[in-house]
């Protein structure tokens, strides 16, 4: 999923959905579009979540939520800020902040997920053979029908080998030139 954020100048505006899912990795990302005034700035993201930091380089206007930041039920701050790097004259701009609401999700860290029953086991591998068998059936004849089209195809070569030979010995005995 992608959270949008317009930044002008030193405001944060998150466009759409402003919550997300507990329990996911690699999956929340950030892009942003900037105004003109951050145009030579190295860019970024900042979240917050309890008294916990994470700031995030972005990269190509865009950079991937932390997975420690969306771990837990609550709410994610989020920041972007962006400075020249410069000794001299340096220039940095901070927005203010804009907020997700992280919702309990189904995941929880620790635990695997239960095996299935002895019965969902016994029709999953049921079903798995029939389709094997299947397959192996329909192979079969798609291979019958190739050895039967490739037989009948050299008893043609075959048979127009011999009718020229014939010919040519027709031709010899009758004493026409061949």
């Amino acid at each position: 999923m992608i959270y949008k954020f317009d930044i002008s100048e030193d405001t944060i505006v998150l466009n759409g959905s402003a919550s997300a899912v507990s329990g996911s990795v690699g999956y929340y990302c950030c892009e942003f579009s900037f105004s003109h005034e951050w145009d030579e700035l190295s860019k970024f993201a900042v979240f917050m979540c309890g008294d916990d930091v994470y700031t995030v380089e972005i990269t190509d206007n865009s950079c991937t939520i932390p997975t420690e930041v969306i771990s837990n039920a609550g709410t994610v701050t989020v920041g972007v800020y962006g400075s020249t790097m410069r000794t001299e004259n340096p220039v940095r701009i901070s927005t203010d902040l804009a907020h997700i609401i992280i919702k309990e999700g189904a995941y929880r860290e620790g635990t695997a997920p239960e095996v299935p029953s002895a019965d969902l086991w016994e029709i999953y591998f049921e079903r798995a053979a029939e389709e094997a068998k299947r397959v192996a059936i329909d192979s079969g004849t798609v291979a019958a029908d190739a050895a039967k089209q490739g037989f009948a195809d050299t008893l043609g070569d075959i048979e127009a080998a011999l009718d020229n030979i014939i010919s040519i010995q027709n031709a010899l005995i009758g004493g026409e030139s061949v």
